[in-house]
């Protein structure tokens, strides 16, 4: 049977090639999408197609005289949008995304190390200079600085706290009320505050620059494995992929994102959004956005949010229309020593 498949497919190529030679032919475009003429179907939709392009071939015949083809064919690119995501479509926009950040973010910041207080709730991450302390309450608030201490011997220089409903923007939470002014006159100050769309709550975050200190560090924290930093394929429940293929079917860039419904704030949340190099500048970034933007309005969700930092793409979200809520500075170093922000977007969808 597979021989014979292999003749018949011979067979096909073949005639097709004598077509092409023999005289002048005009082959329509497929009317099929990208995505199912590939081994690797986005089972989407396709919702847009670059122009098709027509192609003049030439050739010597066996008398001497020159002989041509006009064939139309596809365009290079379309887009499909997918609410189920193919787990190797998801994987190009994720590893595209990982490989790009790598070469952009100073290699300390690349691995993790997590610790925990003893005898507390205390946790918290260290990625090169920043370290982000969680579950922080009035009861363990003493144990800051020792915390600090070992932090820096690690490394870190920055502290980052986040704290919900610390302040009077919404319903305030006493407990967080009273940490947030105890920390600063710790030395802690405010970079951000900004809407939790999945809980309603404020989200305050509070940064302090830590420096060197001439007592050594008690290493009283116990510091866990390192933090497993390789992509993983989250569940598909309420996601959705909008992505970018070429003409060979192969995904050159696009978004993934969720739907999420039960939220305080229904809203739609992009994880991933990632453009080879290759189409970078073509427009098709905004285009894709765009997209993206229609199938979260057919959904019946009327805002979009989204994460993202300095070398990647907010002068792009800020030209279409989002809306910047927060920023968090020097979270990042980058492989150039400069210091990077991230931020987080929004946008109303009329």
């Amino acid at each position: 049977m597979f021989k014979l498949l292999l003749c018949m497919l011979f067979i096909s190529i073949h005639a097709v090639s004598a077509t092409l030679l023999d005289d002048t032919v005009s082959q329509e475009p497929n009317s099929f999408p990208l995505y199912l003429r590939t081994l690797n179907p986005a089972k989407g939709v396709t919702v847009w197609r670059s122009p098709e392009i027509v192609k003049t071939i030439k050739w010597w015949s066996r008398f001497g005289e020159i002989k041509t083809s006009v064939v139309v064919l596809d365009g290079e690119f379309e887009i499909t949008v997918s609410p189920f995501t193919w787990r190797n479509d998801y994987s190009c926009l994720l590893f595209g995304l990982h490989h790009y950040n790598l070469s952009k973010i100073d290699p300390s910041y690349h691995a993790g190390k997590s610790f925990k207080y003893p005898h507390s709730e205390i946790k918290g991450d260290i990625y090169g200079e920043s370290v982000d302390i969680k579950n922080l309450t009035l009861k363990h608030l003493t144990v800051l600085p020792t915390i600090e201490k070992d932090a820096w011997t690690e490394g870190g220089r920055r502290i980052y706290v986040e704290l919900v409903n610390a302040r009077e923007l919404g319903t305030s939470d006493p407990e967080n009320t009273a940490l947030y002014t105890l920390l600063q006159k710790q030395g802690y100050s405010e970079v951000s505050c900004y809407r939790n769309f999945m809980t309603g709550g404020y989200v305050s975050m509070l940064m302090k620059e830590i420096t060197g200190t001439d007592t050594t560090a008690p290493l009283t924290i116990e510091w866990e494995t390192d933090i497993d930093t390789a992509p993983t394929i989250p569940v598909l429940s309420e996601n959705f992929g909008v992505f970018v293929r070429d003409s060979t079917g192969t995904v050159q860039g696009g978004i993934w994102g969720s739907l999420v419904k039960g939220a305080h704030h229904p809203h739609a949340d992009i994880h991933t959004f990632f453009m080879d190099e290759s189409v970078r500048g073509t427009g098709l970034g905004k285009l894709t956005m765009g997209q993206v933007e229609d199938y979260v309005k057919s959904s019946g969700i009327t805002l979009l949010a989204l994460g993202t930092c300095d070398f990647q793409a907010p002068k792009l979200y800020e030209k279409i229309g989002y809306v910047r809520d927060a920023t968090t500075p020097k979270i990042l170093k980058g492989r150039d020593r400069e210091y990077c922000s991230s931020y987080l977007y929004h946008k109303p969808l009329s």
